[in-house]
């Protein structure tokens, strides 16, 4: 019977351990036992989120088990690394980073028309999601990887109103039970041809937005996370670690909708933020289709030459 206190052998010798330590020159031909007695100077060793990470799985493993009564209990369950989490505090674009960002020769040289140096993606695959992901944040507040995974069934008509729902389903995943929304589709979007953008694609048999991004174990915002903050973001000189990233596209529509006094739950239902006690523990919709697009019209960046991003 597997115990708690070999789960916690199991950890210690983990700590103890180099990362990739099977590619590694250095560790491969070596027996784990040979590593863990090594004592090198400096010796680097895994991060503790990778050892929770294989826990994870490992859990996962071990209710299996339980359910198939092979174990009583579960020995890997609440045996976790504790990690002190520093909260690093995302900021929302400023109006003069979005004109660099948007820039229209640049954005469109570096979207759609961007050439990935490995892949033969061109504008018409890659290029498109890398040119919609950033604008759609910063018009919708959607999380990066709620975009990166959205079907074509999300994104429907309402009160003769398009909306953007965000659904837990087989295919897609929410962050919370309150990420479950409708965020109706901004008139700039409208103006850009997104719903245009979206009906090519339905005839062309998609079934995702981003259709040609491939799935990882953290969903499929992995490319679009990389371009722009490995590539772009960092080349007009806006990127600022984990401060200034993709993901903050969705600050910036936060912040947006605050600067033009959007009422407070209208942005939580927008955004998908816990909502107030009444709103909560009462249910339904409070807010019309036609309010919430009222209300989200109100994101303007000023400014910005967005006749000339038309594509």
């Amino acid at each position: 019977m597997l115990t708690k206190k070999q789960v916690s052998h199991y950890i210690d010798v983990q700590t103890k351990l180099p990362p990739n330590r099977t590619k590694s020159p250095k560790y491969r031909n070596l027996s784990i036992q040979e590593i863990v007695l090594l004592d090198l100077p400096n010796k680097e060793t895994q991060n503790p989120l990778n050892i929770n990470k294989k826990l994870t799985k490992l859990t996962s493993f071990g209710n299996w088990g339980v359910r198939q009564g092979l174990l009583q209990s579960n020995p890997f369950r609440d045996m976790k690394l504790f990690i002190k989490k520093g909260r690093t505090e995302r900021k929302p674009f400023t109006l003069p980073e979005l004109k660099k960002i948007l820039k229209p020769e640049t954005y469109l040289d570096n979207t759609v028309h961007f050439k990935h140096p490995i892949h033969n993606y061109g504008g018409a695959k890659l290029g498109n999601a890398y040119y919609w992901v950033f604008i759609l944040g910063i018009f919708s507040g959607l999380r990066t990887n709620e975009m990166a995974q959205m079907r074509l069934e999300d994104i429907k008509k309402e009160s003769n109103i398009w909306f953007l729902h965000v659904e837990d389903s087989e295919q897609t995943n929410v962050k919370t039970a309150n990420a479950i929304r409708k965020v109706p589709v901004h008139p700039q979007l409208m103006e850009l041809g997104f719903i245009d953008h979206v009906t090519s694609l339905r005839k062309q048999k998609k079934d995702r937005l981003f259709w040609v991004l491939t799935k990882t174990r953290d969903g499929y915002a992995k490319q679009l996370s990389r371009h722009f903050n490995e590539k772009y973001l960092r080349a007009v000189g806006v990127w600022e670690r984990n401060v200034k990233v993709l993901y903050c596209t969705r600050h910036t529509f936060v912040n947006a909708l605050y600067q033009n006094k959007v009422d407070e739950n209208v942005i939580k239902a927008l955004v998908g933020h816990e909502k107030e006690f009444t709103m909560k523990h009462y249910g339904g919709e409070p807010f019309s289709p036609d309010r919430l697009l009222q209300e989200i019209s109100k994101v303007n960046y000023k400014g910005i030459k967005w006749d000339r991003l038309k594509i």
